[in-house]
């Protein structure tokens, strides 16, 4: 009895066994045989960072003109008419007021050479100073470069060649001296508010032995009027905006330099 129930439970052991072993070697194989999965190649691009370059940009240099000196020793007396009416600006008028404050520096100034007087107008004409005023490069140069832009409307060119010839603004009294060349700068942008008194008024200065020298400045110049104001037509000179004034600078000082009385 104990020998079949040994046997029984032998028999039973070993199913057991032999069961166990047949599901681990099934597991086993299930692994081992399951085919390796081979990742599909990424068949993503990586973006690229697109630059576009920026254009280039072109500055253009701002030249200067150094003024060239006057190599003759020359006695004039020269009057600046300077333009202020409203169509001139602030920027404008600090290019105007540069110009002529150069000029200056090309010329020895004292009482045995040259000396400087200024006006400005609009609808009435200021005087600035007189020829015998400023007696220094320093002085004159820094006095016309300060001079306030003024609110006025009208562009009245004829009353300051009006003024310098009623008041005799080249006489003893205000500095002039009877062996020096007169000489008168009129700058301007753009037409007078009476053309007809302008070249008149011009024409009576011009008859007392003064040279006029018209500087025009942009587009909206007469240029018949700038004919008539100058005492000939090698006497005008043009630029075509304030910026442009420094072209003309030294062709300017040459000239004004040439008419210059010698000593």
């Amino acid at each position: 009895m104990r020998s079949s129930i040994f046997l029984v439970c032998y028999l039973a052991l070993a199913f057991l066994v032999h069961d166990a072993s047949s599901t681990l070697a099934k597991r086993a194989c299930a692994c081992q045989c399951k085919p390796k999965t081979t990742a599909a190649p990424s068949t993503t691009t990586p973006s690229r960072a697109t630059t576009t370059p920026r254009p280039a940009t072109t500055t253009r240099p701002t030249t200067t003109t150094t003024v060239q000196p006057c190599q003759k020793r020359a006695k004039s007396d020269i009057w600046f008419i300077l333009d202020a009416s409203s169509s001139i600006g602030l920027t404008n008028w600090a290019h105007q007021t540069k110009f002529a404050a150069d000029i200056t520096q090309a010329f020895t100034i004292g009482v045995l050479d040259i000396l400087f007087g200024c006006l400005i107008f609009n609808y009435d004409v200021t005087k600035i100073f007189d020829l015998n005023t400023y007696l220094d490069k320093t002085s004159l140069y820094n006095t016309i470069r300060g001079i306030q832009y003024p609110t006025g409307q009208g562009t009245f060119t004829y009353k300051g060649f009006k003024k310098i010839r009623e008041d005799a603004l080249f006489s003893a009294a205000y500095g002039g001296r009877a062996t020096a060349s007169k000489i008168v700068i009129v700058m301007t942008d753009g037409q007078s508010s009476d053309k007809a008194k302008t070249i008149e008024e011009a024409e009576l200065l011009k008859k007392e032995g003064v040279v006029i020298i018209a500087v025009g400045i942009g587009n909206a110049v007469d240029s018949s009027e700038l004919q008539g104001m100058a005492s000939d037509s090698s006497k005008v000179f043009t630029a075509e905006n304030y910026e442009l004034l420094d072209v003309i600078k030294n062709k300017l000082v040459n000239f004004t330099c040439d008419k210059a009385s010698g000593l």
